[in-house]
C-alpha cells in the first residue's frame, strides 16, 4: 500500500519530471486540454442490439412513446458510449426517439471531468464547451458535488467506526470543497461563464466494501491525479488569479488524496480477502481507464493562460505517478 506521508514528495517529483520533459515549453499555448468533457448521445434499438445510425429527433412513434413509461427503458443503454469507458462516463438519462433506422432509445451520457470527489447517486456537471469559462463553471459544480460526497463519507466513516482522525479529516474536506467551489465560480465569472446550482440532499450510507471501491477510484486515483494537476496549474498558469485559486486547491487536494490512501489502508484491512482483491483490481483498472482520457483531448487556445499542461508534460506527469504512487498500491 502506498504510504500517504510520501504522497506529497512523489507528486513533487512527478511535477519536476514533467517540467523537464523534452516536449514541454513553458508558456506553450498550443497544448491540448486535459480531457474532452463533451457530453455524448448514443441511439440504441429498443431491442438493445447494435447502436443505430442517423440523427435523433424526439417522439413521434406511439410504440416508442409507450415504451418510455417502462422503468426498464434505460436498461438497453450500454454502461458507456462506444470508445468511452464506464469510469469517466455516466448515463444521465434516456428518451424514446425515432430515426431513419426506426424506433430507438437515445442514451445520454455526461463525462466526469476532474474537479473534486464524485459519488454514485449524484450527477456531475459537464462543460457546455471547451472554453476556459465553461470548464471552470463545470469544475465549480463538481466541487460543489464534492461537498455532498464528503458529507456522505463522513457519515459512512462514522457508521463503520473509522478512527476519529479519519472522520475529522473528512469533515475538514467538506469545508475545503465549499471554498474550492467558490474559487471556481470566481474563475468562471472571470472567463465569462457562470456555474448552475448543484443538487442538494443526503445520500444513503453504504457497506464498507462499497465505500472502499469508490474510495479506490475517486480518492486514490482521481483525487491523486487532481492534486498533481492543480499543483501544475498553480505553478504554470499565466493568469495570476488562476494561480492564486489553484494554490489553495492543490494544497487541499493533496490532503484529500492522502486521506483517501489512509482510508484505503484502514478499510481494506477490514475486508474479506476476495473483496480486498476486488478493490485493488478496481483501482488498477481505474488508472488504466483514466489514462486514455487524460492523454487525449482537443486544443484549447487558452490552455497556457489557465495552466493546462501540454501533452508532453501531461504524459510525463502521468507516467511518473503511475510508476511511483499507483505502482506501490
Amino acid at each position: 500500500m502506498m504510504q500517504p506521508n510520501r504522497l506529497g514528495a512523489l507528486i513533487a517529483a512527478a511535477l519536476a519530471t514533467a517540467a523537464c520533459s523534452d516536449s514541454f515549453t513553458p508558456g506553450d499555448s498550443t497544448g491540448p486540454t486535459a480531457i474532452d468533457c463533451t457530453p455524448r448521445t448514443v441511439n440504441v434499438p429498443l431491442s438493445g442490439a447494435d447502436a443505430g445510425a442517423g440523427d435523433a429527433s424526439p417522439g413521434g412513434d406511439a410504440a416508442v412513446a409507450d415504451a418510455a413509461t417502462d422503468a426498464g427503458l434505460c436498461g438497453v443503454c450500454p454502461t458507456a458510449p462506444p470508445s468511452g469507458n464506464a469510469f469517466l462516463y455516466q448515463l444521465s438519462g434516456c428518451a424514446p426517439v425515432t430515426t431513419d433506422a426506426g424506433a430507438m432509445v437515445a442514451c445520454n451520457y455526461v463525462n466526469l471531468c476532474p474537479g473534486g470527489r464524485a459519488t454514485d447517486g449524484a450527477l456531475a456537471a459537464t462543460p457546455a464547451s471547451r472554453s476556459a469559462g465553461d470548464l471552470f463553471a463545470a469544475m465549480a459544480s463538481l466541487e460543489t458535488g464534492s461537498v455532498a460526497a464528503f458529507r456522505r463519507l463522513v457519515a459512512e466513516l462514522r457508521a463503520h467506526r473509522a478512527p476519529r482522525a479519519l472522520q475529522k479529516s473528512a469533515r475538514r474536506a467538506v469545508r475545503d470543497e465549499r471554498l474550492h467551489a467558490r474559487g471556481m465560480q470566481r474563475l468562471a465569472a472571470r472567463y465569462g461563464a457562470s456555474a448552475g446550482p448543484a443538487a442538494r440532499g443526503r445520500l444513503p450510507v453504504r457497506t464498507l466494501f462499497a465505500v472502499a471501491l469508490e474510495n479506490a477510484v475517486e480518492g486514490c486515483v482521481r483525487e491523486t491525479w487532481g492534486a498533481a494537476l492543480a499543483a501544475w496549474q498553480a505553478e504554470h498558469a499565466r493568469d495570476r488569479a488562476v494561480r492564486d485559486v489553484f494554490r489553495d486547491v492543490a494544497r487541499d487536494e493533496l490532503a484529500h488524496a492522502r486521506l483517501a490512501w489512509r482510508i484505503a489502508a484502514w478499510a481494506e484491512a477490514r475486508l474479506a480477502p476476495d473483496d480486498r482483491d476486488a478493490v485493488r483490481a478496481r483501482r488498477a483498472r481505474a488508472v488504466r481507464q483514466l489514462r486514455d482520457d487524460v492523454l487525449a483531448g482537443g486544443v484549447d487556445d487558452r490552455a497556457a493562460e489557465v495552466g493546462w499542461p501540454p501533452a508532453g508534460a501531461r504524459a510525463a506527469l502521468w507516467d511518473t505517478l503511475t510508476d511511483t504512487v499507483w505502482a506501490a498500491a
